[in-house]
């Protein structure tokens, strides 16, 4: 864990943004204009991604089936909870459930979807959508997947959007069944594999099967699409857009995805209503038409059986009678029970509650065709941490300036504004709740309009905020989504956004995106990380203490022939001097409080008890972590050692000293309670007197020590730890831009 924070912190800068440790196990991709993928590197990925291709060619070589050590054919790839295992399932091949299994047969339509025994529709809903649109669909399906035998491996793979790249996730296909039958997803046609691959990757995508029950449309929607997700409210107290069939017929010309759901019962799960409709359940909306003056939805229930609408333009109602055969085969009437129906627009609008979307591109629905804009977008990731970003809403006017802080710098008005304004859209994504199986934060954030006057203090202070509400021009909502956006015309200008979620010291990562016509500028609003000055209350000759010359003594004790020491040696001395835990010190008692208390007791015959001082007991004290102090070791002696040695000598040594003797004064200034340990809250003010200056990302990594170590208070060890951390990661900073520029100038001359 220690080695993880010094390589998070070696690769910090100040513009960097934090990678993605969670999806660092899939492949990144990227695609040409013709859809072609092609991977992204990364050498930092350890241990390396999977490789579809190379993994193919090695099983095809060898003459082997793939298996997958990354998603086991085990009970922790259904579900993470403890439980004993369904001793009835059993993982098969295709070919071992039938005789000649296919990816495609007759290609790939939503009807190949149907739900097992997993609570996701959402997905399956997304999955029906997907579809329809058929260069999307090969982007996220890949067309080289075949069972073929000259192709066949025993492995595919898919390709799915996760907070702002695209990975390939990679699997064998071994998949669960029960009587050789499958138990989650499956196609109509029992040798169609498609769709239960796609599920698998998609479970191994977030941690197991059981991560997949539960969830919105959209989010899938998304996943398969990378687009910007919106929904309206059917049946809440603000009514839907007057303009919503246009919206959603718009759409579906756009390539955009629909989903619709009714409000769970709490009592009954997805229970029946009489129109034929599930409550809590997931619905595909597939097409719209206008028929004279009367305007028609078709969904889509993806259990793919009889459970159908039975109202107005159901499958078997009188409406159709009158409208002539070759029209219904032209909308695609099917009589059957394969769970798609039509139905009144003002009936859809009636009985569900919701109706969610994902656009391809920010362009608004209600604009026509003729209107689509080129899009320019900037991405930025952040996390909110307890003690630190994790602010709440602004509510909480106290803490809510500790939030992520953006701007937006938007130079030009769009170039066919007639008013001069800059239409933007903002996007606010919560990360990873489903892989960890956390619940959704009910997350928003706020606007302003700013000056440069206002950004000479970095983060914007809290007098700001409580006096400048005027200057809020976009507030959106708080809702516990995975995300949630809001569309704006604004001024051109600079904007201050703050992101966070409703209540304070709540964690949790995002992902911002920031759309707008003409290329804006989005760069987080932190302090710049760099070295600053030494507090004057811990500055001035530390080592002329009692303990310093027993060190010196110590040192010369470890040392070898050449006088010099290694990082064993200085663990040791830096242990005993700085990290050991302090003896106990038994405190003598008063012996004159023991005589008055016995004296009471007789003199009242004990007839008014009498309290006795109370004794506190003895913490065991918590034993040094040696591990952690020879790493501090070896990071400070490869700072000062000459030559890139191992060894130091005295005044090497003396320099070491010195500077862990300011950091311990530094910790003990801090230390209010002096308990030994240092408040989280207080690790930034403690590394600013310190003399270094570090931005909230810096921060983080140094804080997530303390946490996995599952204290709320920082040791002395740890608090070193951070000290040198910081000191590395702002000389390598330096260092980077010192090479940047002498990059520049030796161009320069050649050219």
């Amino acid at each position: 864990m220690k080695q993880v924070i010094r390589r998070s912190l070696e690769g910090s800068d100040d513009a960097s943004s934090t990678s993605s440790r969670r999806s660092s196990r899939f492949l990144a991709v990227d695609f040409t204009r013709d859809e072609v993928a092609h991977k992204t590197f990364n050498t930092h990925q350890n241990p390396p991604a999977q490789d579809f291709y190379h993994l193919k060619q090695r099983c095809l070589t060898e003459g082997t089936l793939f298996e997958d050590s990354d998603f086991k054919p085990v009970h922790s790839s259904l579900t993470k909870r403890p439980s004993n295992p369904d001793r009835s399932i059993e993982w098969l091949r295709p070919r071992e459930i039938c005789r000649k299994p296919k990816f495609f047969v007759d290609g790939a339509s939503r009807f190949d979807v149907r739900q097992g025994n997993l609570n996701d529709c959402w997905l399956l809903t997304a999955t029906a959508n997907l579809t329809a649109n058929g260069r999307l669909f090969r982007k996220t399906v890949p067309q080289d997947n075949s069972f073929e035998d000259d192709e066949y491996a025993g492995i595919f793979h898919f390709r799915f959007w996760q907070f702002g790249q695209w990975v390939d996730v990679v699997i064998d296909d071994r998949l669960p069944t029960r009587d050789r039958e499958l138990i989650y997803m499956k196609s109509s046609q029992k040798n169609e594999f498609w769709s239960a691959l796609l599920e698998k990757a998609y479970a191994k995508l977030h941690g197991c099967y059981e991560a997949l029950n539960s969830g919105t449309a959209r989010e899938a929607m998304q996943d398969f699409t990378g687009g910007i997700t919106e929904s309206y409210r059917l049946r809440g107290k603000e009514p839907p857009p007057d303009n919503l069939f246009e919206i959603i017929d718009t759409g579906f010309q756009r390539g955009s995805m629909f989903a619709c759901n009714i409000l769970p019962d709490p009592k009954i799960p997805e229970a029946h209503t009489p129109q034929g409709l599930l409550k809590g359940h997931s619905y595909s909306v597939t097409k719209t038409h206008i028929m004279g003056a009367k305007k028609l939805i078709r969904l889509r229930n993806p259990w793919g059986d009889g459970i159908e609408w039975n109202g107005a333009w159901s499958d078997r109602s009188q409406e159709w009678q009158a409208i002539p055969k070759a029209q219904r085969k032209q909308l695609g009437l099917t009589i059957d029970n394969d769970g798609e129906f039509w139905m009144n627009f003002e009936d859809f609008l009636r009985y569900f509650d919701r109706v969610e979307i994902c656009n391809l591109s920010p362009d608004p629905l209600d604009e026509t065709e003729g209107s689509k804009r080129g899009w320019q977008v900037s991405t930025i990731d952040g996390e909110w941490v307890k003690g630190s970003t994790a602010g709440g809403c602004i509510d909480y006017l106290e803490s809510f300036w500790t939030n992520p802080q953006y701007v937006v710098n938007l130079d030009k008005p769009d170039s066919d504004d007639p008013s001069e304004m800059c239409t933007i859209v903002v996007a606010l994504m919560q990360k990873f709740r489903r892989a960890e199986d956390l619940p959704s934060l009910t997350i928003g954030f706020v606007i302003y309009r700013v000056t440069e006057e206002h950004l000479r203090n970095k983060p914007v202070p809290m007098k700001f905020f409580k006096k400048n509400d005027y200057r809020i021009v976009s507030r959106s909502i708080f809702i516990n989504s995975r995300e949630v956006s809001c569309r704006l015309r604004i001024n051109p200008g600079m904007y201050l956004i703050v992101p966070s979620t409703l209540h304070p010291s709540e964690e949790g990562e995002f992902l911002m995106r920031i759309f707008s016509e003409l290329r804006n500028c989005l760069e987080e609003n932190d302090c710049t990380v760099c070295f600053g000055t030494m507090d004057d209350r811990v500055s001035g000759p530390l080592q002329e203490d009692e303990d310093w010359p027993r060190m010196v003594r110590h040192f010369y004790e470890l040392a070898d022939r050449k006088k010099t020491i290694d990082h064993i040696a200085l663990s040791a001395i830096l242990c005993r001097f700085f990290f050991a835990p302090p003896p106990k010190v038994k405190k003598r008692s008063n012996v004159w409080v023991r005589i008055c208390l016995q004296l009471q007791e007789i003199i009242f015959c004990g007839w008014i008890p009498c309290q006795r001082p109370h004794k506190r007991p003895q913490s065991k004290p918590k034993p040094v972590d040696r591990t952690l102090v020879l790493q501090i070791s070896q990071q400070l002696i490869s700072r000062v050692s000459v030559n890139k040695s191992s060894q130091i000598q005295y005044e090497q040594f003396r320099t070491i000293i010195r500077d862990v003797q300011q950091w311990q004064a530094v910790f003990q200034l801090y230390d209010l309670d002096q308990s030994g340990h240092l408040d989280r809250k207080e690790l930034k003010s403690a590394l600013n007197s310190s003399g270094f200056n570090v931005n909230n990302r810096v921060l983080h990594e140094l804080m997530k020590r303390s946490r996995e170590s599952r204290v709320e208070g920082m040791e002395l060890v740890d608090f070193v730890l951070c000290a040198v951390e910081s000191r590395n990661a702002i000389e390598k900073l330096q260092q980077s831009v010192a090479d940047d520029a002498e990059r520049k100038i030796t161009d320069k001359k050649a050219v």
